[in-house]
């Protein structure tokens, strides 16, 4: 630089002084500020300390869109050397500024002498006109509110600053053309962010739940999320919600039970596991730190723009001494559940099914937040399609990655579509985080292969436990006669309890729960009477050819006992009209004792086993399946005769697990003839592919039962309190065929 400079002269005797001052400039304040609240200002090393002194804040926040804060900086240049400005914004994320503002197109006043303050919502703005400052307290006020959006750039897609970079640092710098090298200093910088306040879970809307292309899979899926929301939707941190799936799966004939046929049919309907749209809300600290629902805002959501949310899960450990209690079943259920825990390579560890055994614990593919392509927020939703984009996270293998919603009808959301496993008893809980700090790799510091992650409280939320159970329901429940007892509605709680050990409710909907209206009973009862007496005498004569068997609670009406001997002792008169009286009595008792009905009880017990049968194909007869939805259907007979029911002889079958005319895979029939839960237990066990086990009359298969627990509900063992621990994973979806009869074999 040159300057030409006139000096005076005066006399050779006087002494003179002549000073020549080099003009300079300099940037000697620098911050955002709203109100009395201001960030920090950050000048080069060896400059004057800010004209508006030290103080400040490096977590100066606000939320752009909703909040217009103050940048404010001065500058002194008397001899106006500066001729030019910009103001740059970083992340500590990437080299290069986010976003450059050049003051050339708005004009010298930016950069003018003095004082300035520029009002700012926090907008990403490229000016293509120049803007006059107007004086304010000494100094000059710009407005870049007053500039149209630029949302050219894609880490700011809506035009505003977002919540996937801060800290931000803003650096402004001074140009001269001519004369930098007298700038002191030519730059300034100062930080402030935008902040997370939270986060609040809610149920995502039924148009949420994805379409996988398979109708039954939507319904089942859009009936499950209506059923978590009647219960109360996304469970509290410390509560847990029962992720009910509907499981109205049976055999379809005998030969099934002792198969696994039960669980290739659960895995069949509810595949990798059901679709639940689970949403995040989240919420923002606005400068005054007050939380802002950007669901509720009417601005600042467009701080989300394309901000991920790391979504995660841990596997609590299954608390069988409370869900089963002690005992065998409970040995065997921990031997089982316990395989593989500590496996040093698989992520996370729990104790939920495994892959090995049909699960999803150990299986990075089958993952629980599936990936989602999402579409552009929109006011309307798209039916079957989820709104968020989610991708896999890259290290975090059992993790996901989700964008949210700047606008539309999920504003200020982001979500997963949760797909636990089918399992019953498996459970999850789940915790969202604000994954907006990266690495110098340019990756998520949350994703990593971790087993726990180290956040601050404020930016990640957990929720409650979900722990999924299998659904079977009883749809209809008929009583031969009103006569008879409720029994299901009396014993569902105990009914419920040996299946509630299985992860597995029994809801006792009874849809039709009403009294056996048959016109044509009668005729359907002795068809099926004749193919009895037709090869038993003692039954023959203990039915009486006009009996009304509608009218009788049970199946049949028969005679009673003193009917029956009279009725047999008639027979001997008629066949043998030249025997005395005595005669006739010795030949009557010895045919009784020949026939075992010599007593009042073995009559009513060997007519129960003659006629058990016929009463269980009059149950088929009745076509009580007709028009009936999926589900369990009970038909009460107060025994299979009258003549145990008049005797309360509780010896004898209680009941069975019929096939039946219109039963299929989805519904089937189940004939209780005697008030007995244990047997109610059993026989529904029969239908979802439970076999006997233990000593008793008929076959049993000993390959689907531990072992070592002779006591299982399905062996003819009384006491029989519950399933063995064998069972109770079969009936929570297991593949029995990757478990031993073993319990410690399991373990391992």
């Amino acid at each position: 630089m040159s300057r030409t400079v006139f000096i005076a002269r005066t006399a050779n005797d006087l002494d003179q002084v002549n000073r020549i001052v080099i003009p300079t400039f300099a940037l000697e304040d620098f911050r955002v500020a709203i109100g009395s609240k201001t960030s920090k200002c950050y000048l080069p090393k060896g400059s004057p300390g800010p004209k508006a002194g030290t103080g400040g804040a490096d977590d100066f926040h606000f939320i752009p869109e909703k909040e217009t804060i103050e940048i404010r900086y001065q500058i002194h240049d008397t001899a106006g050397l500066v001729t030019g400005a910009k103001l740059e914004l970083f992340t500590p994320f990437k080299k290069d500024p986010l976003w450059t503002l050049d003051f050339d197109k708005l004009g010298a006043d930016w950069w003018a002498h003095g004082k300035h303050v520029i009002k700012w919502d926090g907008r990403i703005v490229k000016p293509t006109v120049e803007q006059k400052g107007t004086d304010k307290d000494g100094g000059l006020e710009h407005d870049l509110t007053k500039i149209d959006l630029d949302k050219s750039l894609k880490d700011f897609p809506e035009g505003y600053a977002t919540l996937e970079f801060p800290p931000y640092k803003f650096r402004l710098t001074l140009v001269s053309k001519d004369h930098a090298e007298h700038g002191k200093p030519i730059y300034g910088w100062t930080y402030w962010q935008i902040l997370i306040h939270g986060f609040e879970f809610e149920l995502g809307p039924k148009e949420a739940v994805p379409d996988t292309n398979d109708p039954t899979a939507l319904q089942l899926n859009i009936a499950l999320r209506k059923k978590i929301e009647d219960e109360g939707g996304i469970p509290a941190d410390g509560a847990t919600r029962k992720v009910r799936l509907i499981s109205n799966i049976y055999k379809t004939a005998s030969a099934e039970m002792g198969t696994n046929q039960g669980y290739t049919e659960y895995k069949t309907m509810w595949g990798n596991g059901p679709l639940i749209p689970i949403l995040a809300k989240i919420r923002l600290k606005d400068s005054n730190d007050a939380e802002v629902k950007l669901d509720e805002s009417d601005k600042g959501a467009v701080a989300l723009g394309n901000t991920q949310f790391l979504w995660d899960f841990e596997d609590p450990d299954e608390k069988t001494d409370t869900q089963i209690g002690a005992g065998q079943a409970k040995t065997f259920v921990d031997d089982a559940i316990h395989y593989k825990k500590a496996k040093t390579d698989e992520w996370p560890k729990g104790d939920n099914c495994h892959m090995d055994r049909g699960g999803k614990r150990g299986d990075s593919i089958k993952t629980l937040f599936p990936e989602q392509d999402g579409y552009a927020a929109a006011d309307t939703l798209t039916e079957g399609k989820f709104p968020f984009e989610v991708k896999k996270a890259k290290k975090r293998k059992w993790a996901a990655l989700a964008k949210g919603w700047s606008k539309g009808k999920l504003k200020g959301r982001t979500g997963v579509a949760f797909s636990p496993s089918r399992m019953a008893g498996d459970d999850y809980q789940l915790t969202v985080y604000l994954a907006n700090e990266f690495t110098k790799l340019d990756e998520h510091r949350l994703d990593v292969a971790d087993e726990q992650l180290k956040a601050a409280a404020t930016i990640k939320k957990k929720t409650g436990k979900f722990q999924v159970w299998r659904q079977m329901d009883i749809v209809k429940y008929v009583r031969k006669k009103n006569s008879i007892g409720n029994f299901v509605s009396t014993n569902i709680g105990a009914i419920q309890a040996n299946y509630n050990k299985c992860y597995t409710h029994i809801e006792n909907g009874q849809i039709v729960n009403e009294q056996l209206n048959a016109p044509n009973y009668n005729t359907l009862a002795r068809n099926r009477i004749a193919t009895v007496t037709s090869s038993n005498l003692a039954a023959d004569f203990a039915v009486h050819p006009t009996a009304d068997h509608s009218a009788s609670a049970s199946a049949f009406k028969l005679r009673t006992y003193a009917q029956f001997t009279a009725a047999v002792r008639n027979g001997f008169v008629l066949s043998n009209p030249t025997l005395s009286a005595t005669d006739i009595d010795t030949a009557l008792n010895n045919w009784l004792v020949a026939n075992n009905v010599e007593t009042d009880a073995k009559y009513a017990y060997a007519m129960d086993m003659a006629f058990v049968f016929a009463a269980l194909n009059l149950a088929d007869d009745l076509r009580l399946l007709n028009g009936v939805p999926n589900g369990i259907t009970v038909m009460h007979f107060n025994c299979a005769t009258s003549a145990r029911a008049d005797l309360a002889q509780a010896v004898g079958v209680a009941g069975a697990a019929i096939d039946v005319v219109g039963a299929t895979r989805n519904k089937c029939l189940f004939v209780l003839l005697w008030d007995a839960v244990d047997t109610f237990v059993h026989e529904i066990g029969h239908h979802v592919f439970q076999a006997h086990f233990g000593p008793k009359p008929d076959a049993f298969v000993a390959g689907q039962h531990d072992a070592a627990d002779l006591a299982c509900i399905m062996s003819y063992n009384r006491p029989r309190p519950d399933f063995c621990g064998f069972c109770m994973l079969r009936i929570r979806g297991w593949d029995s065929d990757a478990l031993s009869v073993t319990s410690a074999s399991n373990k391992s």
